[in-house]
Parts: C-alpha cells; structure tokens; sequence
C-alpha cells in the first residue's frame, strides 16, 4: 500500500517478490511488498510512525484490542536483511548489487509474443513518481533466510543452545542477573553476550531502532546501503493468536 500523498514523497523504492508460503515466513507477508526509500533518516521516521498510527487506526475500528506498548521497533543495516535471530543465521554475505529502474519507465518482459511491463505500479505512467518515487530497485528473492538457515546444521543448533545455556549459567551467579525471570536472563545474554540467540533484539524507541539502521550495531553498513526500519504491531500478533486459539477450540484440540 502506497503511502498516503500527504505524506513525504520518497525518493525510490524496493520492490521485492516472494512467495508467501514459505516456512519462515509464516504466511504473513505479501508475494509483493515494496519498501519505501527516503533522503534521510528523519523523514523515514516520520514516515514509519504517520503509517504505524494509520494501520493502528483502521485496526482499532475494526475492534481490534491495544496494547499497552504495542509497537516494537528495530533497524537492520541492509534493507535485504530479515528479521532472523542470532541462532538461526548462517554465515553473513555481502548483499548483491542492484539494478535501479526508472519507475514510469520500467523494464518490459515478453509474454506470449506482447512486449508487457515487468513490474506494473497503481498508478502508474507519470503519476507514479508522486507515489513511488523517481526509481525502484528489485530484490529477488526477496529474502536470504531459506539460504542462511540451510548453512547450520542441526549439530551447530545443539552446539549453539548449549553455547547459551551456559553462558547463561555463567550470567546467573552475577546478583543482578540471578534475581531476573528465566527469560530475562537470557535476553540479558543476549544483549550482553555473543553467544547466538533464538531472541531478537527490538525496542521501544523507534530512535533506536534508527541508530542501528544508520550503523550503529557491530558491522558498519557498506557505503551505498539502504538500511531499514521495523514497525512491528503486537495487536496484529495478539489478534492472530487469539484467532488461532479459538479455531483450535472450535476444532476441539
């Protein structure tokens, strides 16, 4: 869904394509999903906050349930990186580079012998640009996980939960961690430590979120990246749940 016209124009976007019935995608995501590009941090914040409080607005009339909280935020340096916790990743590769196409202008694809758009845009010709930007780039496939995930073993998983199981034995004789929940515990590993995580770090604070889009976290983004930012709705989570647990009691499981 395009950004509303009263919003910032961006500058381009990436369009990505992908199939939703993959494992680790969970059925949520679109086949298509096009991420906005802006010329700076400040006006992708302003952005991803207007479009979060547009989509908790149209939730909330539908009678969906908020939550105290209920965005959580994170930032990945390479628009291309997915939200794959520490335990899951393979060995990190430099993303491939990317063709920029000029929106009202993309490239043509033959189809039964009728030269057709490649990738089509609503709306589209001159008009786009107001709501797409000037270019796109294309990610395909869309996401790296199937291949990061094929890279460790089901040995590296147990070694990795063993790795954090006794880091987090280690973290326990320390006062302040041995008072906290189970889970705690681990997620103070996890933030403090580098052991792999089954955990994934978010915040509250979508500034965060924005420092570690722009180059805050261990590996600098390479000159060129676009980073991303993450909104993500615990009401949508908690709705889907919800609906879950009432089909399985409906089905009585």
């Amino acid at each position: 869904m395009p950004p509303s016209a009263a919003l910032p124009r961006p500058e381009g976007h990436i369009y990505f394509s992908y199939s939703p019935t993959s494992p680790p995608n969970w059925g949520i995501a679109s086949s298509d999903i096009h991420i906005f590009v802006y010329p700076n941090i400040r006006v992708a914040l302003e952005v991803l906050l207007e479009v979060a409080n547009a989509i908790q607005a149209q939730q909330l009339h539908r009678g969906a349930e908020l939550l105290t909280g209920h965005l959580l935020f994170r930032g990945n340096s390479d628009v291309t990186q997915r939200l794959l916790p520490t335990h899951l990743r393979g060995t990190w590769s430099q993303p491939p580079s990317r063709e920029r196409f000029s929106v009202a202008d993309p490239p043509m694809v033959m189809v039964q012998g009728v030269n057709l758009p490649s990738v089509s845009f609503d709306p589209g010709g001159a008009d786009a640009r107001l709501y797409w930007g000037d270019w796109f780039e294309r990610v395909e496939p869309m996401r790296t996980i199937e291949d990061s995930m094929a890279e460790v073993s089901q040995e590296d998983i147990q070694r990795r939960d063993a790795l954090e199981r006794a880091a987090v034995e280690r973290a326990s004789q320390l006062p302040e961690v041995a008072c906290l929940g189970p889970l705690q515990r681990r997620a103070a590993v996890r933030h403090y430590n580098r052991v792999s995580s089954p955990l994934l770090d978010v915040s509250t604070s979508p500034e965060v979120a924005a420092f570690f889009a722009t180059g805050g976290a261990s590996r600098a983004p390479t000159p060129g990246t676009i980073g991303m930012l993450w909104a993500i709705d615990l009401s949508f989570f908690h709705v889907a749940r919800t609906h879950t647990r009432n089909d399985r009691h409906a089905m009585g499981h």
